[in-house]
């Protein structure tokens, strides 16, 4: 390798070119993309994370990603990020993919402007940084790998991440001096229904020893993937210190219909591999009214005597309420809105109340037998000059399975 003598930038001490990397690393993280070339290769790709840390502490319903500022507006851009498969991360993805952020002549003064027309150029500067030259490239990649939080969405980069490789990758690339090195990874997943259903029929048909099960008809696809998860982390990732794992499905029924205890078994059984691991798994809030102790994970209630004998760390968040729906007839999307516990979030009677506040009241509610949203359902207006609430919006079925359990109406923009 040379060694660069020549360049003045390499004549200043490592503490202050350590400095100037740390400044092309100052994001929230970097993104991994497994992506396909113009040329047809696939290669691995990163791009910086601009998601604030602690977006998890806040209540997010769906409504900040609305580039309108007539809320009850929502177009194109809004329905794609309601949709986004990178769940918290919309904002990441349309800077990597250089997405249109708004339509309307009031942004920024012109009728349609993208993501990497209004990020600061700096946060494209560590994936450029790295081409420089090697000695730049090495020393990046060991400033990042021990202090960056990386970013996956998607289990097609999960897997090309932590597939066998043979032969040995190529020194100077991602998956032979980064990938090995990475400490910090974080997996967020945005998924279909059916894909949770599928994790869980495949754990408990070959339970007890799910692990051991003929894998010929999941190795190749994305329950494999995860179903694996745990020992492909051991042997690609060994450097790995800290896992955050972020799960949702994009379905209108409730999160507590999914068997958390099935879908996490993966990381039961890496951290029982590898227990100095720092371990978090971010899930949904859980329904009061069909939470499982069999089959969720529970904080240990008051009259409860005996805790969860699972070791995982479990944080909760409040879902997504709007999302979008397709009708099968006639393939028009519509923004609905899907409650989710609680169901009594920013309604008028709590208004100004704290979530926490909340959730306590209505969680004592469910559980003593009371249907919260029959009960509050009359209390919550429903005026014709309501641009969310209009006489010409769609109704909904009702089942128990799905937090559109009573009828209510949404406001359609094609």
């Amino acid at each position: 390798m040379d060694g660069q003598h020549a360049s003045s930038f390499f004549a200043i001490p490592i503490e202050l070119r350590r400095a100037v990397y740390a400044h092309l690393l100052s994001t929230a993280g970097q993104h991994i993309q497994y992506i396909t070339g113009d040329d047809g290769i696939h290669h691995f790709r990163l791009t910086p994370c601009i998601v604030s840390a602690k977006w998890d502490e806040e209540e997010l319903d769906g409504t900040e990603r609305n580039p309108d500022k007539l809320y009850w507006v929502w177009g194109p851009i809004y329905k794609r990020r309601l949709s986004s498969s990178w769940g918290p991360h919309w904002m990441c993805e349309e800077l990597a993919f250089n997405l249109p952020v708004c339509e309307h002549a009031h942004w920024k003064g012109s009728s349609t402007q993208e993501a990497g027309d209004i990020a600061p150029a700096s946060l494209r500067g560590f994936a450029s940084a790295l081409r420089v030259c090697k000695r730049m490239y090495m020393e990046l990649v060991e400033e990042a790998t021990t202090g960056t939080d990386f970013h996956v969405t998607d289990l097609r980069t999960l897997k090309a991440m932590l597939d066998h490789r043979a032969p040995a990758p190529a020194p100077y690339s991602f998956e032979g001096s980064i990938c090995p090195c990475i400490s910090k990874l974080s997996i967020t997943l945005s998924l279909p229904l059916a894909f949770f259903q599928a994790i869980e029929a495949v754990v408990y048909r070959a339970s007890p020893d799910w692990e051991i099960a003929s894998t010929s008809d999941i190795e190749d696809n994305s329950v494999g993937t995860w179903l694996h998860l745990h020992s492909r982390l051991l042997i690609q990732l060994p450097k790995l210190r800290k896992l955050r794992v972020w799960l949702d499905h994009n379905n209108d029924s409730y999160w507590s219909v999914v068997d958390e205890r099935a879908i996490l078994a993966p990381m039961e059984a890496l951290r029982t591999s590898n227990p100095s691991l720092e371990l978090v798994c971010v899930l949904p809030k859980l329904h009061p009214r069909i939470e499982d102790r069999q089959r969720h994970y529970l904080s240990v209630d008051v009259d409860e005597e005996e805790e969860s004998p699972s070791r995982l760390v479990v944080h909760r968040f409040m879902r997504q309420r709007y999302r979008v729906v397709e009708d099968r007839d006639t393939g028009d999307k519509t923004v609905t809105i899907v409650p989710d516990f609680p169901v009594l979030y920013k309604h008028p009677l709590f208004d100004g109340r704290p979530l926490l506040d909340v959730e306590d009241y209505e969680r004592a509610l469910w559980r003593s037998g009371l249907d919260v949203r029959q009960h509050f359902m009359w209390l919550r207006p429903l005026s014709t000059d309501s641009p969310e609430f209009t006489s010409s919006g769609t109704e909904h079925e009702v089942n128990d399975q799905s937090p559109a359990s009573y009828t209510y109406r949404i406001f359609s923009s094609n």
